[in-house]
């Protein structure tokens, strides 16, 4: 019952194993809370984002905790703390830090004010369950269990056992009021592992959010790609890369100095380059490129090479989607880029370029999906060739087709 990026949204996870005709699904991020119903006051999963190396989907999602979110929620997250310390461990509150009513104008505020003087150590993932612990003498503090999904069990004054959530208001103990990111993986699309969350967020950035659809593998390295954007309230909107190499996660320089980015889109190239496609204002599909930097282990613009504009015109402000094609042309690789081109996010269209030997694209093609509502995509090829899509026809309902 909600469209909107916050209240209650969970993670439902598709599998097709026949091309699309037939589908299975399963409730891949869950939190329960609110009676799985729109409500402001709950917690929120957005924007997954999928990547594979062709055995482990790995995916990435947004999580705020109760109330907060950047809309259709009660509170807005603010800069100047991320939510982790030094260690990397996730910082806690006791709930009677903060006294202010859960509701009230000034509960977040009142959130951002506190010390958050306890930490979670779930950074080894040999544990089944973790303590809580002390910032001030490294205690754990008795009586609470958390397990690797965050969940809470405790026994309450009155001798009950009880059960909560660390994202959760109803919680003994809390997370900072930030998003976070949320990663987790499958090797069946059904079944997924517990979860990690990155840290990744600047403290002087709002919020650090997932770029959706699909990110990507380098196959060569191993290195396992996805992007995000900080948002800054209406100060600043910038696109990076995030990456890891199986040990921690990093993200690079930003691909727009000059300009606003959001939302983006990974491929990655065989020489390794890649190409960064991104939501911004502009009206024609523009991309910036890294290469990966030995000396200071991590991608990079290429120099004189960004925010590069092509020919083929979208719409200013919304969400596309980009991949590398399986199959060249004379030798030369074949990029689609899937988007809408009218500002009411309608008329979808999938453009067909060849990158010649400079770098730059050439537009071989542009393949009509609709006229109607386009608004966020996400393409695939399949084995044969053909160009899988899966859109937003209409609000809340989606479109899957098969294309030539």
């Amino acid at each position: 019952d909600n469209t909107w990026d916050s209240a209650g949204i969970d993670t439902i996870v598709s599998v097709s194993k026949d091309n699309g005709d037939t589908w299975n699904y399963t409730f891949a991020n869950f939190l329960g809370d609110y009676g799985n119903r729109q409500d402001k006051s709950a917690t929120c999963f957005i924007d997954p984002s999928l990547a594979t190396d062709g055995t482990t989907v790995y995916m990435i999602a947004d999580l705020f905790p109760s109330g907060f979110a950047i809309n259709t929620c009660l509170y807005i997250p603010k800069k100047g703390k991320v939510g982790f310390d030094e260690q990397n461990r996730l910082l806690l509150r006791d709930d009677s830090e903060v006294k202010t009513l859960f509701g009230s104008l000034t509960y977040g505020l009142a959130c951002y004010n506190a010390e958050y003087n306890y930490y979670l150590d779930y950074t080894d993932d040999t544990h089944s369950a973790y303590g809580i612990f002390c910032r001030d003498n490294g205690e754990m503090v008795e009586g609470y269990e958390v397990d690797l999904y965050f969940n809470i069990t405790y026994t309450d004054k009155d001798g009950n056992a009880q059960t909560s959530n660390l994202f959760y208001h109803t919680s003994p103990y809390q997370v900072f009021p930030t998003n976070y990111l949320y990663m987790t993986s499958s090797t069946n699309g059904l079944n997924w592992s517990a979860p990690t969350l990155i840290n990744a967020k600047n403290e002087d950035e709002g919020v650090f959010l997932v770029g959706p659809a699909r990110g990507t593998v380098d196959k060569n390295s191993g290195r396992v790609i996805f992007t995000a954007y900080s948002h800054t309230f209406g100060t600043e909107e910038k696109s990076y890369l995030i990456w890891t190499d199986g040990n921690s996660w990093h993200r690079s320089d930003t691909a727009t100095p000059d300009s606003w980015s959001s939302e983006a889109s990974p491929i990655v190239f065989d020489d390794g380059t890649v190409r960064m496609f991104y939501r911004d204002g502009g009206e024609v599909v523009r991309y910036t490129d890294f290469v990966f930097d030995n000396e200071v282990n991590n991608y990079v613009r290429v120099e004189g090479a960004t925010e590069v504009e092509t020919s083929a015109l979208k719409t200013a402000g919304c969400e596309l989607c980009a991949i590398l094609s399986n199959n060249t042309v004379d030798g030369k690789n074949i990029v689609y880029v899937s988007t809408p081109v009218t500002k009411d996010r309608k008329n979808g269209k999938i453009y067909r370029f060849q990158v010649e030997s400079d770098g730059t694209m050439t537009l071989l093609e542009t393949i009509d999906v609709n006229e109607g509502l386009y608004s966020y995509s996400c393409i695939t090829e399949l084995a044969d060739g053909r160009i899988a899509v899966i859109y937003e026809e209409d609000w809340g309902k989606l479109e899957y087709k098969v294309l030539p």
